[in-house]
Protein backbone atom coordinates (compact mmCIF):
# COMPACT_ATOMS: atom_id res chain seq x y z
CA UNK A 1 0.00 0.00 0.00
CA UNK A 2 1.28 3.46 -0.92
CA UNK A 3 1.38 5.79 2.07
CA UNK A 4 0.67 9.50 1.83
CA UNK A 5 3.52 11.89 2.52
CA UNK A 6 3.38 13.53 5.93
CA UNK A 7 2.84 17.28 5.91
CA UNK A 8 3.25 17.79 9.65
CA UNK A 9 7.04 17.59 9.63
CA UNK A 10 9.54 20.43 9.78
CA UNK A 11 12.42 20.31 7.30
CA UNK A 12 14.74 19.34 10.14
CA UNK A 13 12.50 16.50 11.31
CA UNK A 14 12.03 15.24 7.75
CA UNK A 15 15.79 15.13 7.22
CA UNK A 16 16.35 13.44 10.58
CA UNK A 17 13.82 10.75 9.74
CA UNK A 18 15.45 10.34 6.35
CA UNK A 19 18.77 9.60 8.02
CA UNK A 20 17.06 7.16 10.38
CA UNK A 21 15.52 5.35 7.40
CA UNK A 22 18.94 4.17 6.25
CA UNK A 23 20.16 3.37 9.76
CA UNK A 24 17.05 1.30 10.43
CA UNK A 25 17.38 -0.50 7.09
CA UNK A 26 20.94 -1.56 7.82
CA UNK A 27 19.71 -3.08 11.06
CA UNK A 28 16.62 -4.80 9.66
CA UNK A 29 17.23 -5.40 5.92
CA UNK A 30 13.50 -4.76 5.54
CA UNK A 31 12.92 -3.12 2.16
CA UNK A 32 9.15 -2.84 2.64
CA UNK A 33 9.56 -0.84 5.84
CA UNK A 34 12.10 1.44 4.17
CA UNK A 35 9.76 2.02 1.22
CA UNK A 36 6.87 2.87 3.55
CA UNK A 37 9.08 5.25 5.53
CA UNK A 38 10.24 6.96 2.32
CA UNK A 39 6.68 7.34 1.07
CA UNK A 40 5.82 9.21 4.26
CA UNK A 41 8.81 11.51 3.87
CA UNK A 42 8.99 12.36 0.18
CA UNK A 43 7.22 15.61 -0.58
CA UNK A 44 8.10 17.68 -3.68
CA UNK A 45 11.79 18.56 -3.54
CA UNK A 46 12.73 15.97 -0.92
CA UNK A 47 13.40 13.05 -3.25
CA UNK A 48 16.82 14.37 -4.28
CA UNK A 49 17.63 15.18 -0.65
CA UNK A 50 16.74 11.64 0.44
CA UNK A 51 18.96 10.14 -2.25
CA UNK A 52 21.79 12.45 -1.19
CA UNK A 53 21.23 11.41 2.41
CA UNK A 54 21.58 7.76 1.47
CA UNK A 55 24.70 8.35 -0.59
CA UNK A 56 26.36 10.30 2.22
CA UNK A 57 25.39 7.53 4.62
CA UNK A 58 27.19 5.09 2.34
CA UNK A 59 30.21 7.39 2.09
CA UNK A 60 30.48 7.51 5.88
CA UNK A 61 30.21 3.75 6.26
CA UNK A 62 33.52 1.85 5.99
CA UNK A 63 31.70 -1.47 5.60
CA UNK A 64 31.71 -2.37 1.89
CA UNK A 65 28.74 -4.73 2.23
CA UNK A 66 26.65 -2.00 3.88
CA UNK A 67 27.68 0.50 1.22
CA UNK A 68 26.30 -1.94 -1.35
CA UNK A 69 23.10 -2.42 0.66
CA UNK A 70 22.43 1.32 0.70
CA UNK A 71 23.10 1.58 -3.04
CA UNK A 72 20.65 -1.26 -3.67
CA UNK A 73 18.04 0.28 -1.37
CA UNK A 74 18.12 3.57 -3.26
CA UNK A 75 17.30 1.67 -6.42
CA UNK A 76 14.51 -0.24 -4.67
CA UNK A 77 12.98 3.03 -3.47
CA UNK A 78 12.71 4.08 -7.11
CA UNK A 79 11.44 0.68 -8.23
CA UNK A 80 8.66 0.87 -5.61
CA UNK A 81 7.71 4.43 -6.52
CA UNK A 82 8.85 6.07 -3.30
CA UNK A 83 11.40 8.21 -5.18
CA UNK A 84 11.29 9.20 -8.84
CA UNK A 85 13.97 8.03 -11.26
CA UNK A 86 14.55 11.68 -12.16
CA UNK A 87 15.36 12.49 -8.53
CA UNK A 88 17.79 9.57 -8.35
CA UNK A 89 19.56 10.61 -11.56
CA UNK A 90 19.67 14.26 -10.49
CA UNK A 91 21.18 13.42 -7.10
CA UNK A 92 23.82 11.11 -8.59
CA UNK A 93 24.60 13.76 -11.20
CA UNK A 94 25.29 16.31 -8.49
CA UNK A 95 27.51 13.83 -6.67
CA UNK A 96 29.39 13.08 -9.89
CA UNK A 97 30.30 16.74 -10.33
CA UNK A 98 32.38 16.68 -7.14
CA UNK A 99 33.57 13.09 -7.45
CA UNK A 100 37.20 14.01 -8.15
CA UNK A 101 37.37 15.75 -4.78
CA UNK A 102 35.10 13.36 -2.89
CA UNK A 103 37.19 10.31 -3.68
CA UNK A 104 40.20 11.91 -2.02
CA UNK A 105 38.42 11.35 1.29
CA UNK A 106 36.18 8.45 0.20
CA UNK A 107 38.07 6.28 -2.30
CA UNK A 108 35.01 4.05 -2.77
CA UNK A 109 32.75 6.98 -3.76
CA UNK A 110 32.87 6.30 -7.53
CA UNK A 111 32.01 2.64 -6.96
CA UNK A 112 29.11 3.55 -4.65
CA UNK A 113 27.34 5.90 -7.02
CA UNK A 114 28.25 3.62 -9.90
CA UNK A 115 26.40 0.80 -8.18
CA UNK A 116 23.39 3.06 -7.72
CA UNK A 117 23.33 3.90 -11.42
CA UNK A 118 24.06 0.32 -12.45
CA UNK A 119 21.18 -0.98 -10.36
CA UNK A 120 18.81 1.57 -11.86
CA UNK A 121 19.94 0.75 -15.40
CA UNK A 122 19.72 -3.00 -14.80
CA UNK A 123 16.12 -2.61 -13.62
CA UNK A 124 15.40 -0.36 -16.61
CA UNK A 125 14.51 2.56 -14.36
CA UNK A 126 16.83 4.76 -16.42
CA UNK A 127 18.87 4.36 -19.61
CA UNK A 128 22.49 3.39 -20.16
CA UNK A 129 23.00 6.65 -22.04
CA UNK A 130 22.47 8.51 -18.76
CA UNK A 131 26.00 7.38 -17.84
CA UNK A 132 27.27 9.79 -20.50
CA UNK A 133 25.66 12.69 -18.68
CA UNK A 134 26.91 11.50 -15.30
CA UNK A 135 30.57 11.48 -16.33
CA UNK A 136 30.61 14.74 -18.29
CA UNK A 137 31.85 16.86 -15.40
CA UNK A 138 34.38 14.37 -14.04
CA UNK A 139 37.88 15.48 -14.99
CA UNK A 140 39.95 12.64 -13.58
CA UNK A 141 40.04 9.30 -15.37
CA UNK A 142 40.26 7.43 -12.05
CA UNK A 143 36.92 8.79 -10.84
CA UNK A 144 35.27 8.32 -14.24
CA UNK A 145 36.54 4.79 -14.52
CA UNK A 146 35.44 3.95 -11.00
CA UNK A 147 31.89 5.13 -11.61
CA UNK A 148 31.57 3.31 -14.92
CA UNK A 149 33.05 0.05 -13.65
CA UNK A 150 30.82 0.22 -10.58
CA UNK A 151 27.77 0.63 -12.83
CA UNK A 152 28.71 -2.07 -15.34
CA UNK A 153 29.72 -4.57 -12.68
CA UNK A 154 26.38 -4.07 -10.97
CA UNK A 155 24.50 -4.57 -14.24
CA UNK A 156 26.45 -7.78 -14.89
CA UNK A 157 25.77 -9.01 -11.36
CA UNK A 158 22.02 -8.39 -11.66
CA UNK A 159 21.36 -9.19 -15.33
CA UNK A 160 24.29 -11.27 -16.53
CA UNK A 161 27.23 -10.48 -18.79
CA UNK A 162 25.38 -10.88 -22.10
CA UNK A 163 22.72 -8.36 -21.10
CA UNK A 164 25.38 -5.95 -19.88
CA UNK A 165 27.28 -6.19 -23.17
CA UNK A 166 24.10 -5.70 -25.19
CA UNK A 167 23.13 -2.65 -23.14
CA UNK A 168 26.52 -1.04 -23.77
CA UNK A 169 26.63 -1.86 -27.47
CA UNK A 170 23.07 -0.71 -28.15
CA UNK A 171 23.67 2.63 -26.39
CA UNK A 172 25.72 5.70 -27.25
CA UNK A 173 28.23 4.93 -24.50
CA UNK A 174 31.78 4.93 -25.88
CA UNK A 175 33.79 3.01 -23.30
CA UNK A 176 37.12 4.02 -24.82
CA UNK A 177 36.23 7.71 -24.61
CA UNK A 178 34.81 7.53 -21.11
CA UNK A 179 37.84 5.67 -19.75
CA UNK A 180 40.42 7.74 -21.61
CA UNK A 181 43.19 9.17 -19.46
CA UNK A 182 45.35 12.27 -19.82
CA UNK A 183 48.77 10.81 -20.58
CA UNK A 184 50.53 13.94 -19.39
CA UNK A 185 49.17 13.98 -15.86
CA UNK A 186 47.79 10.44 -15.47
CA UNK A 187 50.66 8.42 -16.89
CA UNK A 188 50.60 6.29 -13.74
CA UNK A 189 47.20 4.84 -14.75
CA UNK A 190 46.95 1.83 -17.09
CA UNK A 191 45.65 2.42 -20.60
CA UNK A 192 41.99 1.75 -21.32
CA UNK A 193 42.39 -1.80 -22.63
CA UNK A 194 44.54 -2.83 -19.69
CA UNK A 195 42.20 -1.15 -17.24
CA UNK A 196 39.09 -2.89 -18.60
CA UNK A 197 40.90 -6.21 -18.57
CA UNK A 198 42.02 -5.69 -14.97
CA UNK A 199 38.43 -4.80 -14.06
CA UNK A 200 37.08 -7.99 -15.56
CA UNK A 201 35.42 -6.12 -18.41
CA UNK A 202 37.65 -7.26 -21.28
CA UNK A 203 34.43 -8.43 -22.97
CA UNK A 204 33.84 -4.77 -23.88
CA UNK A 205 37.10 -4.40 -25.81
Amino acid sequence: MCRAARTDLSDEDRLSLGKSLFTDFLSSDNVSEAVSAAQELVVPGFGVILVDTGIYRAYENPNIAEQAKIASLLVELVAHGAISANDLVAAVGQQAKTLDDTMLDVPSAPKIIGEVMGGAIAKKLTAMDVLLDQVQGIEGAEARRGLVVGALTQIRTLNGENDMIEMVRSSNVDMAAICQKDDEIESYLPDTAEFLSESGLECLL
